[in-house]
C-alpha cells in the first residue's frame, strides 16, 4: 500500500526499531535474567518459574525467527554463495532467491502467530496452543485492557495480509514466487541452459550485459522488500513486547519478586540506563495511545517507518 494513494489515509509514523532496542526493552531484560536464575538454580523448580520460561521460551523463538530472515538476507548478498552456485549450475539464481524469500515469509508468519502465543501466556488466558490465533486472542479484548494494544495486533494482521496469503500458496500449493522477478527468471533459466550447452544461442546472462545489470537491480528490490518485512515485524513486535511488560509484572507471583528482588532491581536499571539513551520507549507508548482514536476514525491506515515512507509492496 502506498501511502501517497490515497491522501484521506492518515499516517502512522512507526518509530524505527534495531535489534538493540529490541534486546534493551522493558520485558526482555526482566525475562532474561529471571530466566537464568531460574535455569541455573539447584533448588527445585517451583510454578511461578513456569509462567517466566514461558515467555523467555517464545521471546527466543521470536528473536531466532528475526535472525534467520537476516541470514536469508545475508545468502541474497553474499556474492560468494551465488558464484558457487553458478559454478555448481545446480539451480538457477531466481530458484535461488526465491528459496531464501520463501524462508523469509514463512518466518514473518511466524512471528505474527509468536505475537499471539505471547500475549496469551502474559495474560494467562489459556488458549489451547493450537488454536492460539487472532480469532482466538479478539474475544478475549476486554481482559487485554492496555489502549491500542488490540488494534496494534489488527494493524499487523492486515499489514502481513498479503505475506500470509503468499505463505499459504507456498506450503499449500507449492507455489512460491515475486511477480517482478518472473521476466528475469526466464533469462536465467536459458543462462543455465547455455553453461549445460543444451541451447545453441548466446548467453542472455553474459557478464556486462544489460539483463547482468537487470538482475541485480532485481536483487536489490528483493534485499530491500526483504529488509521492509523484517523492520515492520520488528517494530510491531518491539512495540507488542514493551506494552506487554507491564502485566508482566503485575502477574509475577509475590514469591517470585521476593526470591528475585535484586535481579529485578538489576533488569530494571539496565532497561533505565538504555531509556537514558534512546527515547524512543517513551515515544512508543504515546504513539500507541493514538491508534485508538485514529482507528475509530479510519478505516485504513498509511505506515511510515522514521522519515521515509516505505512497505510499497503493501
Amino acid at each position: 500500500m502506498k501511502v501517497e494513494d490515497n491522501k484521506n489515509i492518515p499516517t502512522l509514523n512507526l518509530p524505527l526499531i534495531t535489534q538493540d532496542d529490541f534486546h534493551n526493552n522493558e520485558l526482555w531484560w526482566p525475562i532474561i535474567i529471571l530466566a537464568s536464575q531460574i535455569l541455573s538454580n539447584k533448588r527445585e523448580r517451583k510454578e511461578h518459574d513456569k509462567y517466566v520460561l514461558e515467555i523467555f521460551d517464545l521471546l527466543n523463538r521470536i528473536d531466532n525467527c528475526f535472525i534467520t530472515i537476516n541470514r536469508a538476507k545475508g545468502f541474497i548478498s553474499c556474492r560468494p554463495c551465488i558464484k558457487r552456485l553458478d559454478k555448481n549450475n545446480q539451480m538457477t539464481i531466481i530458484d535461488y532467491y526465491l528459496y531464501h524469500y520463501d524462508i523469509v515469509i514463512h518466518k514473518v508468519s511466524t512471528i505474527r502467530d509468536l505475537s499471539y502465543k505471547l500475549i496469551n501466556v502474559v495474560f494467562n488466558l489459556n488458549i489451547e496452543d493450537e488454536k492460539c490465533g487472532w480469532n482466538s486472542i479478539l474475544k478475549y479484548k476486554d481482559t487485554i485492557a492496555i489502549p491500542g494494544i488490540m488494534n496494534l495486533q489488527q494493524l499487523y494482521f492486515k499489514m502481513l495480509e498479503k505475506i500470509e496469503n503468499e505463505r499459504n500458496k507456498s506450503t499449500h500449493s507449492g507455489i512460491i514466487e515475486l511477480a517482478f522477478l518472473k521476466d528475469i527468471a526466464i533469462l536465467t533459466s536459458m543462462s543455465q541452459m547455455k553453461r549445460l550447452n543444451t541451447i545453441p544461442y548466446s548467453d542472455p546472462m553474459a557478464k556486462g550485459s544489460y539483463n547482468e545489470y537487470l538482475l541485480l537491480k532485481k536483487k536489490k528490490e528483493l534485499i530491500n522488500l526483504i529488509k521492509h518485512f523484517h523492520d515492520i515485524s520488528l517494530s510491531f513486535i518491539h512495540i507488542l513486547v514493551c506494552c506487554l511488560s507491564r502485566p508482566f509484572h503485575d502477574n509475577l507471583s509475590e514469591d517470585l519478586k521476593s526470591e528475585f528482588k535484586l535481579e529485578l532491581i538489576r533488569a530494571e536499571e539496565f532497561v533505565d540506563k538504555y531509556k537514558n539513551k534512546n527515547n524512543k520507549l517513551t515515544y512508543i507508548f504515546d504513539w500507541l495511545i493514538h491508534i485508538d482514536e485514529i482507528s475509530k476514525k479510519y478505516s485504513d491506515l498509511g505506515i511510515k517507518i522514521g522519515k521515509k515512507s516505505s512497505f510499497k509492496y503493501f
